[in-house]
């Protein structure tokens, strides 16, 4: 699901990373910048991602994804528990047509024995399928849907730092020491999603 987590997190600053470089200036290269007019902006990613519009629209497909696929399983597994119950009960009406030595009854629940325990090892193959399936599914949604954000929010930095005259955008979080006059575009992101989003 699309939420702030350390996969998710760590997947867009992956990506942002490839296409803005991700500095630490320290004093010098920031006196050297200001001698060049080296305009530097800022942008807090992960108040960005967080505030994009499809973010929550995502989040409730894949929740939505995932509740039925829940409901699939459990629904499997309860024909599974069941399927189960036949086998034991089954099992006792083999022993008790052992001991009367009824041979016509005992082929034919042996018949019945080997027929449930076939469907027992496919519904639990089916249930592990389905399981691992969903599990893949929703890592490779989640995927898209964060690439789908990424690179919106990248077409707007690059818009706004041309806007701007910048030469440089880096990662908030990432800089240790900045010029006090540097331009934080976080809050304008986001307000440009915002207004896209009430078109």
């Amino acid at each position: 699901m699309i939420k702030k987590t350390a996969l998710s997190y760590l997947f867009f600053m992956l990506a942002f990373s490839q296409t803005f470089a991700i500095e630490i200036p320290l004093s010098g290269a920031v006196e050297r910048d200001r001698e060049n007019k080296t305009s530097i902006l800022f942008v807090d990613m992960e108040r960005v991602f967080t505030a994009h519009p499809l973010v929550e629209q995502y989040k409730s497909e894949l929740k939505n994804f995932a509740n039925t696929r829940k409901t699939a399983i459990e629904d499997m597994a309860k024909e599974y528990k069941k399927m189960q119950e036949e086998f034991q009960q089954t099992s006792l009406k083999i022993v008790e047509a052992e001991e009367k030595k009824d041979e016509a009854l005992l082929s034919e629940l042996a018949a019945r024995f080997e027929e449930i325990k076939k469907s027992l090892s496919a519904k639990k193959e089916q249930i592990e399928d389905l399981s691992k399936r969903t599990k893949d599914e929703l890592s490779r949604m989640e995927e898209n849907n964060s690439l789908t954000v990424l690179k919106e929010i990248e077409t707007v930095i690059k818009e706004i730092s041309r806007k701007r005259g910048g030469t440089v955008v880096l990662e908030k979080q990432s800089v240790l020491h900045a010029p006090e006059n540097y331009q934080d575009i976080t809050g304008e992101v986001i307000k440009q999603f915002s207004q896209k989003g009430a078109k």
